[in-house]
């Protein structure tokens, strides 16, 4: 089930970006949405987008392991795209296969690399206009 996140999940959507992405975030940013995909009330994924002017910065996008392939993450990009008629851009690391296939299969289309973003790896840019 797709919801908006409360005041009650960002605990555990935090807890969840440090131990999967390794970066302690913490945002009340108020251009910054999440959406959250529930199933038997545990956060089970997550998407989570700025709104900059004229565009959407895609930050973070999660499944949890055990309930990957089961397109889940094509869902919550689904209701990020219906809910914005506006450009998308995002940054994803070059040996994260599975974001890219994800992204292309949005029509995400790779504009530049970011060389050394991630320590020793590049970061490819994409966007995906209407």
């Amino acid at each position: 089930m797709l919801r908006n996140v409360t005041s009650n999940d960002r605990k555990e959507i935090y807890k969840i970006i440090k131990d999967e992405f390794d970066y302690d975030y913490k945002s009340d940013n108020p251009f910054t949405k999440w959406i959250i995909y529930e199933i038997d009330s545990k956060i089970v994924g997550f998407i989570n987008f700025n709104y900059i002017y004229d565009e959407i910065e895609l930050i973070y996008i999660y499944v949890d392991e055990k309930y990957r392939r089961k397109g889940i993450a094509s869902i919550l990009m689904n209701e990020m795209i219906k809910l914005n008629n506006k450009k998308i851009i995002l940054e994803v690391r070059e040996s994260n296969l599975k974001a890219i296939s994800l992204y292309e299969k949005f029509n995400f289309k790779k504009l530049y690399i970011r060389k050394k973003y991630y320590g020793n790896e590049d970061a490819i840019i994409m966007s995906r206009s209407w």
